[in-house]
């Protein structure tokens, strides 16, 4: 037999990428079917929460959490992704029992009229899993956040509510998804700037060039000078999934914010964003004029994006809830918690990204800003 011919260096990039060109939007796809075959039940409970408070409950740092945020963070990953990735990371550590006529999301009992909807959804989640290569992931690993913007699906506002599952390598965000499930019609974005992958349904509106998106509640008074140094319009949303759908869909030009959220809720937007042509970085270096950085996706121990200094402990923040003394700057990473983000939060359009870069008033007011008052960064 003769020798097999050597592959050339520009032969193995070619198969390499069409490997990843399977693997990711393949792996995408499967993930948009499973929250379509989940999206139902979301809706039931969000419907029955507005009239039934037992199934929604505060978290010891008095953050929001619902049976929905549960079922859907097991299903996604127990049923979906388990044995499949290198690790997966999740918001919720809660014990879900649908089994044995006794179910409960950590002690709160699920109404026993949705049991039987849960049994085929539950199936056919389970049935949807084998279409996963069990071979083929295990480099890559997963952040979810089963219900990002817990609070607004709490009260009322679930339209601005999302479920965000991300997709890390080398501790980059590679791909995700956004889902909104309680709009009608669904709302959504998935994306892998790698494989120049793109798809969605968004609610797309006339673009509002003066909109600088921010959360529901308070902001810091760096963030309000900052939008009066920028001559823009606050722009009021809940959720980080959410804000990022809007800016995709022409609500606002950027969202910034010095105030933390974590690992969960910026994974697939991080993603998202970039493929469809904009950016999401950290805002501490880049306000000390080291540009565009990412966060760190990895499941780790430790706050692998910690800066001695910089950050104000908070109970959202740290590892000890019940220990927090407000106001104090974070001098040891092991106080906080491994996947809070404690470094800020900047995400640019396309049509922004532009204007932020060439304009050199754009990083002055970032400047000013910070003078009359320090960013938070908690």
């Amino acid at each position: 037999m003769g020798k097999k011919n050597k592959k050339t260096k520009g032969e193995k990039s070619l198969k390499k990428n069409i490997y990843n060109h399977l693997n990711m939007i393949s792996l995408l796809q499967i993930t948009k079917q499973a929250l379509d075959i989940i999206q139902p039940i979301i809706i039931k409970l969000y419907v029955e929460i507005t009239k039934n408070k037992n199934i929604s409950t505060l978290k010891i740092d008095n953050s929001y959490f619902t049976i929905a945020d549960g079922l859907v963070q097991y299903l996604l990953e127990i049923c979906l992704f388990s044995n499949k990735f290198k690790s997966i990371v999740g918001e919720e550590e809660v014990i879900v029992n649908i089994e044995n006529n006794n179910y409960n999301v950590d002690g709160i009992d699920i109404p026993k009229k949705f049991w039987n909807e849960i049994d085929i959804i539950h199936a056919s989640i389970l049935s949807l899993s084998k279409s996963i290569d069990k071979s083929k992931y295990k480099n890559i690993t997963i952040f979810i956040d089963p219900i990002d913007g817990t609070k607004e699906f709490s009260t009322g506002y679930g339209e601005q509510s999302t479920i965000l599952v991300g997709f890390s390598k080398n501790d980059k965000a590679i791909a995700g998804i956004i889902y909104r499930p309680i709009t009608n019609p669904i709302t959504w974005a998935a994306g892998c700037l790698d494989e120049s992958y793109l798809a969605g349904n968004l609610d797309k509106t006339s673009p509002n060039i003066k909109g600088f998106l921010t959360t529901n509640g308070k902001i810091s008074t760096f963030v309000q000078r900052l939008i009066k140094n920028l001559d823009l319009e606050r722009v009021r949303s809940g959720g980080t999934g959410n804000k990022l759908l809007m800016l995709l869909e022409g609500k606002g030009i950027c969202y910034i914010q010095d105030r933390g959220v974590s690992r969960w809720d910026t994974c697939a937007p991080q993603a998202v964003l970039e493929a469809y042509g904009g950016i999401l970085s950290k805002l501490s270096p880049f306000i000390r004029g080291e540009g565009f950085k990412q966060y760190k996706y990895r499941y780790t121990k430790i706050n692998l994006d910690f800066e001695p200094g910089l950050s104000t402990l908070t109970r959202y923040n740290a590892k000890n809830t019940l220990s927090v003394k407000e106001s104090i700057l974070i001098k040891n990473v092991k106080l906080v918690k491994p996947y809070s983000n404690l470094c800020g939060l900047l995400a640019l359009t396309p049509y922004s990204i532009n204007w932020f870069i060439m304009d050199s008033y754009f990083f002055e007011s970032f400047l000013s800003a910070k003078i009359f008052s320090t960013p938070i960064f908690s």
